[in-house]
């Protein structure tokens, strides 16, 4: 049985990695060349004119084509990205940083109030069993809950409402659909509820913070060194972000970009990558893809072929301009990077599968794994040339920590 290998083209748990075109620049020929399948069977209802169907053999028309007639290239000298976020950061950031995370950990003193209000934080301690069973279900002693938050099965905090510290009480309330959890799903749960104490909360500030606190609740031993981790952890933040707008260069170079596609090419590279799919997951068995890969992806196979299209366009618009700009600046490809290239993408397979037979998974009616693999390391390198042009414009105006707190990045 061939193995299944895990694909750079098409796999909606991690980036979608598509072909670019290894030719030189020669007027526009096609040539056909079908892909024989054997009991070929489609139920596609898919309307899309530009999505070619399942219903037949794969067939493709070389498209052999000049990308300076088809690309206008942007200026990729100084490829500017404009950020909310500042270079560096200050000490009122850092301490507003602190601030907002103390929010997340207040400490509790037990309140002079007797009654139980809407949006009170109460103590209280239940168990939870179903009528006729002594088996607890539940069993939490000194839960901290604020009235009103939602957290609890529906029910159980209502009836907190207008109770007094040192009530004891039992109601029974039906296990929602959306509690989590199948096997109480629609039953009646007797919950034993003991209303300990009302509480005020505290919420400290770094400025008046004290070491006791941070040991017990946040195990950090001084303030010197929760300044220091928060400083330490806020610029990592930042260049984490700024390392996703990085990965971030080919979109954002493409729309500086003017192009259109040659006649043919999309649909070919839309059925290159297909074939790859099917080939890798479904053993190449079409009608096996036809009827299994909504269980595979999660979506219907007209979603799933319609965010492949998707895919393919950006894709095909990046291999057009990754060969206009490799020749433009001599970007090749050695020998011994191809061979490290495909090696290491081998081994993330199988220790076992030697660089012949993984290229040969990637065997189309389009092109040769081997050419496949050379368009995808011309593309990773023309992408790490523009990377390396990238300009951040920064927001020195901004705070990092309403940036962090306020998008919830």
């Amino acid at each position: 049985m061939k193995k299944k290998i895990l694909l750079f083209a098409v796999c909606f748990a991690s980036a979608i990695i598509l072909a670019a075109c290894n030719v030189k620049a020669e007027d526009v020929s096609t040539d056909v060349v079908e892909l024989s399948s054997e009991d070929i069977s489609s139920d596609s209802d898919s309307s899309d004119a530009d999505i070619p169907g399942s219903d037949e053999a794969f067939k493709y028309e070389k498209v052999i084509y000049a990308p300076s007639e088809y690309v206008k290239l942007g200026d990729y000298g100084k490829i500017v990205i404009n950020l909310d976020v500042p270079e560096t950061l200050t000490e009122e950031d850092i301490t507003d940083f602190i601030n907002n995370t103390l929010v997340s950990y207040p400490d509790y003193e037990i309140s002079n109030k007797s009654v139980v209000e809407e949006g009170d934080t109460v103590d209280v301690s239940f168990t939870a069993n179903l009528p006729g069973s002594t088996e607890k279900e539940a069993d939490e002693e000194g839960y901290i809950l604020k009235v009103g938050s939602g957290v609890l099965i529906p029910g159980f905090e209502e009836s907190l409402t207008g109770r007094k510290t040192g009530d004891n009480y039992t109601i029974k309330l039906t296990y929602p659909e959306n509690g989590g959890n199948e096997e109480y799903l629609g039953k009646e749960l007797e919950f034993h509820i003991s209303v300990n104490s009302i509480l005020d909360e505290k919420i400290y500030t770094y400025e008046n913070v004290d070491t006791a606190y941070l040991k017990d609740k946040m195990g950090v031993y001084s303030k010197d060194s929760l300044y220091s981790d928060t400083s330490s952890e806020m610029y990592r933040m930042l260049a984490d972000i700024l390392s996703g707008k990085k990965e971030d260069v080919v979109n954002i170079y493409l729309s500086t970009c003017e192009y259109s596609f040659p006649d043919g090419l999309l649909e070919n590279r839309f059925e290159q990558e297909k074939e790859i799919f099917i080939n890798n997951y479904f053993d190449g068995d079409i009608e096996k893809y036809n009827n299994n890969i909504e269980e595979t992806a999660s979506v219907s196979r007209q979603d799933f072929e319609k965010q492949l299209m998707e895919s393919v366009k950006t894709d095909t618009a990046f291999e057009m301009v990754s060969h206009l700009i490799a020749e433009k600046e001599n970007i090749i490809i050695t020998d011994d990077e191809f061979d490290s290239y495909v090696k290491t993408a081998a081994s993330t397979v199988s220790s076992e599968m030697d660089a012949a037979e993984f290229l040969s998974t990637y065997d189309t009616g389009y092109e040769t794994g081997e050419e496949y693999f050379q368009n995808l390391l011309l593309k990773d390198k023309v992408e790490g040339f523009l990377s390396d042009r990238v300009v951040f414009e920064y927001d020195n105006t901004a705070k990092l920590s309403d940036y962090i707190f306020n998008t919830g990045k």
